[in-house]
């Protein structure tokens, strides 16, 4: 297991919308991830992911009251 430090940068781009971008430092492999956070609503919302040049995520999320 290897620990390097990260730069971590967010940034609110409207009050549903959130980006955050962080990197590894003092690593050879120079790793990023790159998320953005959208609620659609107070109910539903989505979370896509970028990590290195060609892997994507999204993920769905749902909200719900019992």
């Amino acid at each position: 297991l290897q620990t390097s430090a990260r730069l971590t940068l967010g940034k609110r781009l409207s009050p549903r919308a959130f980006l955050m971008y962080s990197r590894a430092l003092g690593t050879a492999d120079r790793s990023q991830i790159i998320v953005l956070e959208y609620d659609q609503s107070d109910r539903f919302g989505f979370v896509l992911t970028q990590i290195g040049e060609s892997t994507f995520a999204i993920d769905i999320r749902v909200r719900r009251s019992f």
